[in-house]
C-alpha cells in the first residue's frame, strides 16, 4: 500500500486532534475505573498537578493547543463520572485548582526540574 505525502503532512498538521481523542478516552477510562469519590477527587487532583507543569513548560509556545487537549482530557473525566462516583462540579473546581497551584509552583521556581 503506497502512502501519499499528503497523508502524512495531515498527520503532522493534527496531531493535536488525535491526542484529543487519546485524551477524551484516557479520561473516560480513569474515571470508569476508579470506585469511589475520594479516589476520583485524588486521580483528578494530580491530572490537574500534571497539566499545570505541562502548560508551564509549554507557555513560550502557542499554548492554546494544550488548554483544548487538557478539557478535552477533563471532558472525558467528567463523562465517565455519569457511571461512577464523584461531584463533577467538584471535580472540575479540583482539577482548576490543581492546574493553577501546580503553573503557579514552577513559575515561582518551588519546583525546579
Amino acid at each position: 500500500m503506497m502512502k501519499s505525502k499528503k497523508a502524512v503532512l495531515d498527520l503532522i498538521n493534527s496531531w493535536v486532534d488525535y491526542v484529543a481523542i487519546i485524551m477524551l478516552i484516557v479520561g473516560f477510562i480513569f474515571s470508569v475505573s476508579l470506585g469511589s469519590a475520594f479516589m476520583s477527587y485524588v486521580v483528578i487532583f494530580f491530572c490537574g498537578i500534571f497539566i499545570g507543569r505541562v502548560l508551564y513548560y509549554h507557555r513560550n509556545a502557542f499554548p492554546f493547543k494544550y488548554y483544548i487537549i487538557s478539557l478535552v482530557f477533563l471532558v472525558g473525566y467528567l463523562f465517565g463520572t455519569y457511571f461512577s462516583f464523584g461531584s463533577r462540579e467538584a471535580i472540575v473546581i479540583i482539577f482548576i485548582i490543581a492546574t493553577i497551584i501546580s503553573y503557579y509552583i514552577h513559575d515561582k521556581k518551588y519546583i525546579k526540574s
